[in-house]
């Protein structure tokens, strides 16, 4: 389709074909390509368009312009000069007089020409004059009107000084275009041009009339919709609108009084956005407005602020107040203090602390302050002291709290509007530091409690005198017994010190304090783990408490147990990690549990938690520790090792734990600590012993990486358990042999598989084996973590979950092999759970209705209200068989918990489950509901009344 000079007429091309035909499109690009190739111009093309531009029919002349614009939006801008450009806006001007259905193309084409940078002077204004004119903007369809919009704004942005020459024309037509509008996508399209445009344009004799077309949206009142997630929302209008409102001087008059007017409406979103219109207008307006509207701002703002209950719109007035008074605070003091003191002989009367309207009255005042330095000098001085004096005067503990905490607000305040710390030079302030002081010195442990919080927060205000008074003070306290809220109130202010003023905190409090007990050894370790973080503080305070862990044995045990809960407070800080390392304090621990294993009873539960210290000391500053760091408690381990051989105290089985669980994979013990591990944990009359043995030698064995001693070991447990097998202990046999399964499992050793074998075999015959798979199964485990270096593989307790379900569902359904499942249940993943649910529904009925075990028939219930809760689909496709085995246990016998559970399980049915597969068991479900609804235990019969409630409206629905 070359455009030549033949003269040839495109109508034939174009006017048999819709805009949205493919054809159609294909014919405009093969157009621009002719011009932008130089074998036409846009004059050329709009002669060969003459039999569709000039066609009597309108729906050819759309066509023809349609084909123009599309052209002109796409052509290569050095493709057209300025002869042409103006030729083309003369062609658009008078389209714009044409049908109202060629309306659509002709603004896409006009917008088009704007995007030249050559449109020749005046044309622009003739373009406009003619927009303003022939179409009226608010009769066009949503897109149109946006296109006449951007036509307006990219004109403005274009030629500025040449609309400004149009004066009252442009805005008038401006203002006719808008007027009227109510889509909230061109409502925001313009909420974002028309500051610009109010900015720019002498508004003159118009400015009312523009200010009313824009306050008509005033306040934006627009829901989302709910579906709609990618709409307009409410607040961004709103924000907008108020934007355009406050975006020139000229319509301060109208503005505030209008925002006044609707912050006087019950509407909640009115006054908000007045609020908003307030603040932003301080920008713009002059002072003198805010002074003639002074006395209505502050009893609006007042009445937000006293009367109500909205936190949001409470904090919006607040910020609004201070944003005001800092605009009026631009006046001569002659105007500007008259105002703040009629705020302030407002608030006086409110402000005795049992008053209703004290509180919000005391957030007025504070942010009155910070408005500006002469607002905040003001009323500290017309305000603290009548707080101080009510705080003199009240008996009431509570009362002088609330006051202390408003008063300190006051002094927060003023070191942030003065950019200073130091407030001693103001007389009432300094008389707020000093009623703090008298606080923390008080009889009353409420008062205490507030007077250290408020020191705390005003550390760099406080004076040489109030820190060394108070340093006087806290020393004995550091060492006593406190109520936990006044202990935790003087360590925040006792740290803050620390950190600000720590050659004070050292020389006036640490080196002062002398311990006469090991009561006052323990509590002034506890206060100084509260400054163990503190870099000027780290080192010495480890060192105090490695001198005391060093002292004789009984305080020791205090030092040591201080020191267990500091590390466990701060594991994470390297610093601290550094020192205690560098102290090498493990090895000095072990070694006074070796000087004294001859009296350590581990029957004794203190001498029981020392060892639990030093075993979790160890194993915290272990794990942190590289492979060259971790050899050096090689030696120390096999010293215990040997003692423990020779005197056989079960207690060192603690320490070796600490010693070795947290060592790297790649380091080799000498001693064979097997066969030891395994004495304690078949044959130790202690439970807690016997479970740290088993977990050592689990994680012995997942870290071993000598597949020969590996094998060796396992050969030797095998026979260990072969030989000592006990009918009458027969739980520490499985126990061992389950930990040892799971230290394979997690590491997919190729021998899980064997062992495993041994575990189902022996649950054929013995009960107790069913427990087995619980241990293989839990999740957390310190000794079997990542943490202490051992190998755990992504979801091995899914795969085993899913291989045992498989197994179980293929032998006989035994009791033993019930409960085993059961266990299994109970830790299994419930992602994985979810999705094997079809596969096991039949074990886990059968497991309902055949194990004897509460604690198991009470998991799987549990299990299986999770599922009718949260997984709808999956459980209503086995509504019938779930609901008929909770119908069952509602009145099982053996357990009140199970019959709760159950219960609970037949009230979830009645929620978002349809009728008609419920009303088949609505009488056995009455039965059963009756029969609980007569029990004796109160909560089987709350349980069944909740149950009851759902059916009674599910007959009712029948």
């Amino acid at each position: 389709m070359d455009l030549d000079m033949n003269n040839k007429n495109l109508k034939d091309e174009f006017e048999n074909l819709n805009k949205d035909d493919p054809d159609f499109s294909k014919k405009c690009s093969k157009l621009i390509k002719d011009i932008n190739e130089g074998l036409c111009t846009i004059l050329q093309l709009t002669e060969q368009l003459k039999g569709l531009l000039v066609d009597p029919v309108p729906v050819n002349r759309e066509i023809g312009v349609h084909v123009l614009t599309m052209v002109l939006e796409e052509i290569s801008h050095e493709r057209i000069s300025v002869a042409q450009i103006n030729v083309m806006c003369d062609f658009y001007a008078d389209k714009l007089k044409d049908h109202h259905q060629i309306i659509p193309a002709t603004l896409r084409g006009i917008l088009a020409l704007l995007s030249f940078n050559n449109v020749p002077d005046g044309q622009l204004r003739k373009l406009l004059d003619s927009l303003f004119k022939n179409v009226p903007c608010q009769q066009q369809q949503q897109h149109d009107r946006l296109n006449i919009y951007k036509i307006l704004k990219k004109s403005l942005e274009n030629s500025a000084a040449e609309l400004l020459e149009m004066d009252m024309d442009f805005v008038y037509g401006v203002m006719s275009a808008v007027d009227g509008e109510r889509d909230p996508r061109n409502l925001l399209f313009l909420f974002h041009w028309l500051p610009i445009f109010l900015r720019q344009c002498n508004l003159g004799h118009l400015r009312e009339e523009m200010f009313e077309v824009l306050a008509c949206y005033f306040p934006i009142d627009f829901r989302t919709p709910p579906q709609d997630s990618n709409s307009i929302s409410r607040s961004t209008l709103a924000s907008s609108l108020s934007d355009c409102l406050c975006a020139t001087p000229d319509f301060a008059e109208y503005c505030l009084p209008l925002a006044l007017e609707k912050l006087s409406s019950s509407l909640h979103i009115a006054k908000f956005d007045s609020l908003d219109i307030l603040a932003k207008g301080c920008d713009i307006f002059a002072v003198s407005f805010y002074i003639q509207h002074s006395t209505d701002i502050w009893s609006q703002i007042q009445r937000e602020v006293l009367n109500n209950n909205d936190e949001e719109l409470e904090k919006m007035a607040l910020q609004t107040l201070v944003t005001v008074m800092r605009k009026l605070s631009d006046n001569p003091d002659s105007i500007y203090k008259p105002i703040l003191s009629d705020i302030v002989d407002t608030l006086k009367g409110n402000l005795l602390p049992n008053m209703k309207l004290f509180v919000p009255s005391c957030k007025m005042l504070h942010h009155l302050c910070k408005s500006s330095k002469t607002a905040a000098s003001f009323v500290i001085g017309e305000i603290v002291p009548i707080m101080i004096n009510t705080f003199h005067i009240t008996s009431t503990a509570t009362h002088q709290v609330l006051l202390l905490k408003k008063l300190i607000c006051f002094v927060w305040i003023y070191t942030e509007v003065y950019q200073k710390f130091e407030v001693t030079e103001n007389q009432h302030l300094s008389a707020v530091l000093y009623l703090c002081l008298k606080a923390c010195l008080h009889n009353d442990d409420e008062l205490r409690v507030a007077g250290f919080y408020c020191i705390s927060t005003i550390i760099k205000s406080l004076p040489d005198d109030i820190r060394k008074c108070f340093y006087e003070n806290i020393r004995p306290l550091l060492i006593q017994e406190q109520p936990n809220h006044l202990r935790f109130a003087l360590w925040e202010s006792f740290k803050g010190l620390a950190e600000m003023h720590p050659s004070e905190i050292q020389n006036c409090v640490l080196d002062q304090i002398q311990i006469k007990n090991n009561d006052e050894l323990y509590w002034y370790l506890q206060s100084l783990s509260t400054i163990i973080p503190i870099e000027t503080f780290t080192q010495d305070t480890l060192g105090t408490y490695f001198k005391y862990c060093q002292s004789d044995f009984e305080t020791s045990l205090v030092a040591i147990h201080c020191l267990r809960q500091t590390l466990e407070q701060y594991s994470d800080v390297a610093r601290i990690q550094y020192y205690v390392e560098e102290l090498q304090i493990v090895c000095i621990l072990v070694d006074l549990i070796l000087r004294h294993v001859d009296i350590i009873d581990i029957c004794n539960i203190i001498h029981k938690r020392l060892l639990c210290d030093i075993s979790t000391i160890s194993k915290l500053i272990v794990r942190h520790q590289s492979c060259k760091a971790q050899i050096l408690y090689i030696t120390k381990c096999e010293e215990v090792i040997s003692v423990y051989r020779n005197c056989q105290s079960v207690g060192l089985v603690i320490i070796i734990d600490g010693l070795i669980s947290c060592l790297h994979k790649d380091i080799k013990l000498p001693s064979n600590i097997v066969p030891d591990l395994l004495s304690v944990a078949l044959g130790s009359d202690h439970d807690f012993i016997v479970t740290i043995a088993n977990q050592l030698l689990a994680n012995l064995l997942n870290k071993n990486l000598d597949d020969e001693k590996l094998e060796n070991d396992l050969q030797f447990i095998e026979n260990y358990l072969c030989k000592n097998w006990n009918a009458n202990r027969l739980d520490r046999s499985v126990t061992v042999l389950s930990w040892t399964t799971k230290a394979l499992l997690m590491r997919n050793h190729s021998k899980g598989a064997k062992w495993t074998e041994k575990l189902i075999e022996l649950l054929d015959t013995h009960k107790e084996a069913a427990k087995g798979f619980e241990i293989i199964m839990k999740d957390k485990c310190p000794s079997l973590s990542e943490e202490s270096s051992c190998n755990v593989k992504l979801l091995y307790r899914q795969k085993f979950f899913m291989e045992m379900t498989t197994l179980f569902l293929q032998k006989k359904p035994t009791k033993n092999n019930l409960l085993a499942v059961g266990y299994l249940l109970k830790e299994a993943p419930r992602q994985v759970f979810i999705m094997q649910f079809k596969k096991i529904i039949k074990i886990v009925l059968l497991c309902l209705e055949e194990c004897e075990d509460e604690e198991i028939m009470f998991i799987i219930l549990d299990r299986l209200c999770d599922l009718i809760q949260n997984d709808k689909s999956l459980a209503e496709e086995y509504l019938q068989e779930l609901l008929s085995r909770f119908i069952a246990l509602s009145t099982f016998k053996s357990s009140m918990n199970v019959r709760i559970k159950a219960l609970e399980g037949i009230q979830h049915f009645t929620v978002d489950y349809p009728i008609y597969k419920l009303l088949p068991m609505k009488e056995d479900v009455v039965q059963r509901l009756a029969l609980c609804l007569g029990d004796k235990k109160r909560l089987v019969r709350k349980a069944a009344v909740d149950a009851r409630l759902g059916w009674i409206m599910l007959d009712a629905l029948t």
